[in-house]
């Protein structure tokens, strides 16, 4: 069977014929050119917040290197002033060099067997000040510095010189490159030829014996050898 259409008919389907070509063509070509259009700037702007964090880290790795040289030369300072041995030649070339400056003879240097370290007792707060209020000081101490890791060395320096010079090499003593802490000191007048009075002036020659202590602080490896070493033998005695 023929069917006519008219002329209004034909162009209703024309019409419709075209929107659903239009909608086909979006879902099928514009739509997902679209989404990945969305989809590649979601990826820019993740890739740009990443290249921002990544920027501030490497911002803050440049600032560390740049204070990588100070924090060398400080821990070379400090490992100088307590190294992890005795390095008693080191030691007694610091002496040397410090009476040598000062003007003073040095007339003898003993090291004593070293010890391990006591940390200092807290304070007792039932202890009074001199006005009469109790005492708020306390020992500082350190969970890291411990007997096992931290040991000090009794030290005697005998020196002659004048009683000026002797000051002079007590004070470089103090303030060398090692730690040094000076827990004693005597000087005598030496005798002199004309009688003289035995007052002690700047001038006058002294002999002076200076003790102290200088420290070790352990590597953690070389405090557990020695841990080991001490439990090894306590099992042993028993």
């Amino acid at each position: 069977m023929n069917i006519a259409l008219d002329h209004r008919t034909k162009v209703i389907i024309g019409a419709v014929f075209m929107v659903l070509l239009v909608v086909g063509g979006w879902f099928l070509g514009v739509s997902p050119q679209l989404d990945s259009r969305a989809l590649a700037l979601a990826q820019i702007a993740n890739v740009a917040v990443a290249n921002e964090a990544a920027a501030a880290k490497l911002g803050a790795l440049s600032a560390a290197a740049d204070t990588l040289p100070a924090l060398e030369s400080q821990l070379a300072t400090l490992d100088a002033s307590v190294p992890s041995n005795a390095d008693s030649a080191a030691l007694l070339s610091q002496i040397n060099a410090i009476a040598a400056s000062a003007g003073v003879v040095v007339d003898g240097v003993k090291l004593e067997d070293a010890t391990a370290y006591t940390p200092p007792p807290p304070a007792d707060p039932s202890v009074a000040t001199t006005d009469g209020t109790a005492s708020a000081a306390t020992a500082y101490s350190d969970p890291r510095i411990t007997a096992g890791n931290f040991i000090q060395i009794p030290v005697t320096v005998s020196v002659t010189g004048s009683y000026e010079n002797v000051q002079a090499f007590l004070a470089g003593l103090q303030n060398g490159s090692r730690l040094f802490l000076v827990n004693s000191f005597q000087s005598t007048r030496n005798a002199s030829e004309d009688g003289s009075s035995t007052t002690i002036t700047a001038d006058s020659s002294v002999s002076a014996v200076i003790g102290g202590f200088v420290y070790v602080l352990l590597s953690s490896e070389d405090a557990s050898a020695n841990a080991t070493a001490a439990a090894d033998a306590t099992a042993a005695a028993g």
